[in-house]
């Protein structure tokens, strides 16, 4: 398995580009406008409720020894069979900012193949690119193939159409989200102070993240970035897919997460500093 580090050579198709640039990502679910999308589109018309189903998660020190290398597995299953294996990996002191995704099918049959990509930050999503660099071996997978074999592959949307589901439903994807769009909010001065361990997150309309401890009734205290708050404290993951206007809250960090229905009952709201 190669280091999530060891990223962007072969985006073009066997040259030694150190990083896809925005225009030659495919845009991620979270984007819009991007026709490279339609074909994975057309499938998920046709599929109502695909499961994925995370598995193991290799962690290990970067060798700069400030950072940690992480690679999850998982698979996805479709609602009429099609199996698919993935393997997700970055490296948290990478300052490129990118990632590797290996996707794997039709294991033992002929057109089988194991497809691998890069990810990256594309505005204020996550954006994909094929690349001849293999990532990490996964059950489904058959042959590793190259971004032009990738390319000509026919069930290329249907690998779109996984990498996004992936995206969007294993909670060390949105891990990985955050990490990538180095997604910024303000927390209140303990949490800031890791005194205090969060236990209300707010994502608010306007696309605001916001981090309360048990003390302070204002995240006005000071900005952070989401992904270092889950590097100290994995339990955020559960409400790390929070929706504009979407809120959770726990009695401690042993309590399950509770996530506020605003068309049930107000939400809590907490002011910012205005200036």
């Amino acid at each position: 398995m190669l280091s999530p580090r060891g990223m962007g050579r072969g985006v073009h198709g066997g040259g030694s580009t150190p990083g896809p640039g925005a225009a030659q990502l495919r845009r991620g679910r979270l984007g819009l406008g991007d026709t490279d999308r339609q074909p994975a589109n057309h499938y998920r018309q046709h599929v109502r409720r695909p499961q994925i189903h995370p598995g193991r998660l290799v962690e290990q020190p970067s060798p700069s020894g400030v950072g940690v290398e992480r690679t999850t597995f998982g698979e996805f299953i479709g609602p009429r069979g099609e199996l698919a294996s993935y393997a997700l990996g970055w490296a948290t002191d990478n300052a490129e900012l990118i990632g590797q995704l290996t996707i794997g099918i039709g294991v033992g049959n002929p057109g089988g193949g194991t497809f691998h990509a890069v990810i990256a930050a594309n505005g204020d999503s996550y954006g994909m690119a094929l690349a001849d660099e293999a990532f990490a071996q996964v059950p489904q997978g058959g042959p590793d193939l190259s971004r032009d074999q990738a390319l000509a592959h026919v069930d290329l949307p249907f690998v779109w159409a996984v990498a996004d589901e992936v995206m969007a439903r294993d909670p060390q994807a949105w891990r990985f989200r955050h990490w990538v769009l180095q997604t910024s909010g303000a927390g209140t001065a303990g949490v800031l102070a890791k005194a205090e361990p969060v236990l209300h997150l707010q994502h608010d309309a306007d696309g605001t993240w916001q981090a309360l401890g048990a003390t302070g009734t204002s995240a006005a205290d000071g900005s952070l970035h989401l992904w270092h708050l889950v590097e100290e404290d994995p339990t955020l993951m559960p409400v790390l897919d929070l929706a504009p206007g979407e809120a959770a809250w726990r009695r401690d960090t042993s309590s399950p997460w509770q996530r506020d229905d605003p068309k049930k009952k107000p939400r809590r709201r907490f002011g910012r500093r205005k200036g």
